[in-house]
């Protein structure tokens, strides 16, 4: 302990004590003498260089380096350190490192992906189509990455197809007018064109359902004459090619034939007879009837 102390005597009389003697005693606080102590006694850190294990290899194949890695660590609590603190002569961290993942790399793979085909684009016939994906993937060392067509092997899957199993399409039947009747009279018949109005762009795909319009009819123009009446409109076709001018009123009217039709000259007159006139009159009251 490098401390003065002062100490006071006070002086006796020798000649009257010739036997006395001189003694004396002090006393230091206990936390001055402790704190004195320790800072006499302290020793100075020390630090080493700590090996941790080997770090991981640079290259996962093809060959790589892995170093045996080390930490300055304070010996008095272990604890990490910066590096300036041990010491670095000859050290070299390339002079503790080996190789590894030596192995040959392998070699990347290239696929064709395939989708699932979608819905077609039509809902009948046979002019649909579907479509699916198809992508050249590329995988290597457990990745898989979608790449350029090109890389993949063979020639690439259809992305699209005809779509099948589609019934066909409804179409609509067409007719032209009717033709005229086969006859001039009594009962005939009438035709006309029918057919399945189909479109040009993928024919196959339509189809009519519906009935087939009628494509023959029969048809009556009228009743045909008999042979009388045959005979007098060709009598009465003769006479008008001859110039022959019926009166127009008095005895060539057909109500008046039972009075005159029995006179000589009466066809040549009212050009026609007097069948004919009954005929007329007979019909004119059938109607009315």
């Amino acid at each position: 302990m490098n401390t003065d102390i002062e100490v006071s005597l006070t002086p006796i009389d020798v000649r009257k004590n010739p036997g006395a003697d001189v003694t004396y005693s002090y006393s230091v606080h206990k936390d001055y003498l402790v704190n004195s102590v320790i800072a006499t006694t302290e020793a100075p850190e020390t630090y080493t260089w700590t090996g941790m294990g080997w770090s991981k290899c640079s290259k996962s194949c093809g060959g790589g380096f892995t170093y045996y890695r080390y930490q300055c660590i304070r010996d008095s609590d272990r604890k990490k350190v910066e590096k300036s603190h041990c010491n670095q002569k000859n050290f070299n961290q390339n002079d503790y490192r080996a190789s590894c993942n030596s192995r040959r790399c392998p070699l990347p793979e290239f696929d064709w992906t395939i989708g699932t085909w979608g819905e077609c684009s039509k809902t009948c016939g046979s002019h649909g189509i579907q479509l699916r994906k198809v992508t050249c993937m590329k995988s290597f060392m457990g990745r898989t990455t979608k790449t350029k067509k090109s890389l993949c092997r063979g020639r690439r899957p259809a992305k699209k197809q005809s779509c099948t199993g589609l019934s066909r399409c409804a179409a609509k039947w067409e007719t032209t007018e009717w033709s005229d009747c086969s006859v001039t009279c009594g009962r005939g018949s009438r035709t006309r064109d029918v057919y399945c109005k189909l479109p040009a762009k993928y024919p196959n795909s339509y189809i009519c359902r519906e009935n087939r319009p009628l494509q023959y009819q029969e048809c009556s123009p009228g009743d045909c004459m008999s042979k009388e009446e045959e005979d007098e409109m060709r009598r009465k076709e003769a006479i008008r090619k001859q110039g022959c001018k019926p009166l127009s009123r008095g005895p060539c009217e057909p109500s008046m034939y039972q009075t005159f039709c029995t006179l000589p000259g009466y066809e040549q007159i009212c050009c026609t007879t007097c069948d004919a006139q009954r005929r007329l009159v007979q019909n004119e009251l059938a109607g009315r009837g």
